[in-house]
């Protein structure tokens, strides 16, 4: 029998912390703890993913968004990016109309 935790969040660590030391880091304290870890890693800077390039990539709300607008709760997606990223209301509703081109 073995136990497992599926973890679903971010970890905030200095700005100067490389994706590369982040693993190595926490890889380490797995594995002294005889752990086993399965799973990705994404960088994140200012809310969005940065890609294996270096390139800002999509926001990390996106996903969510996407589903509150295809569910046609356009108001209560403005809401969410607005109370999570402390953005305007002008610049919401942009994110929002941007995000519903490509459903």
């Amino acid at each position: 029998m073995r136990k497992e935790f599926e973890i679903q969040g971010c970890i905030e660590v200095p700005i100067e912390i490389t994706e590369e030391e982040f693993v190595d880091r926490f890889i380490s304290f797995i594995e002294s703890n005889n752990w086993w870890f399965g799973g990705g890693i994404r960088e994140i800077i200012d809310g969005f993913y940065i890609n294996q390039d270096g390139t800002k990539g999509e926001h990390v709300l996106n996903s969510d968004l996407k589903e509150l607008i295809s569910k046609d709760k356009r108001a209560e997606a403005i809401e969410l990016f607005m109370n999570l990223t402390g953005e305007s209301l002008k610049e919401a509703e942009r994110h929002i109309d941007n995000l519903s081109k490509f459903l």
